[in-house]
């Protein structure tokens, strides 16, 4: 968040910077900040692409497999978390705290980080019939899990 907050300082958004200074300041450092740096500077060359697949593409999970396919270093969880920030709730970030725990309560079978987009949807569904058993919206069985585990919320 601190990261964000810095690049909003430097108005990323609105003209790309070098953000490598920001994401290796050791007050906040993010792991592998080279690779992070280059793909935010791709990320914002974009933005138009991406602004047109958000109005146009209507269904959250084409979405993602768009954001997927489409912007480079995104995968199906950080898709999925883009699109929850963007309010698009109808989706499941698997997170090793949701994996976890989907483990624990026996929605699922392994704790196995998905490898396939396929394997993904499977706990995604997984997780969806769990807080519909739990009458539970997504995002709120997902922020408690993570306040189980760790003893707060962030957001």
């Amino acid at each position: 968040m601190r990261v964000v907050e810095c690049l909003r300082a430097e108005r990323f958004f609105e003209h790309p910077v070098d953000p490598t200074p920001v994401l290796a300041d050791r007050n906040h450092y993010v792991r592998f900040h080279r690779t992070k740096a280059k793909r935010l500077l791709r990320l914002h060359s974009q933005f138009s692409a991406i602004v047109g697949a958000l109005s146009s593409i209507q269904s959250a999970r084409d979405l993602r497999r768009w954001i997927v396919k489409n912007v480079a270093g995104f995968g199906m969880k950080e898709a999925s978390h883009v699109l929850r920030n963007l309010g698009r709730f109808e989706l499941a970030i698997v997170d090793r705290h949701v994996l976890r725990n989907l483990c624990r309560f026996g929605a699922i079978d392994t704790n196995d980080f998905p490898r396939t987009e396929r394997h993904y949807e499977q706990i995604e569904n997984a997780f969806c019939n769990f807080a519909a058993q739990c009458g539970l919206p997504l995002q709120e069985l997902d922020l408690l899990l993570w306040a189980i585990e760790t003893g707060e919320v962030l957001k």
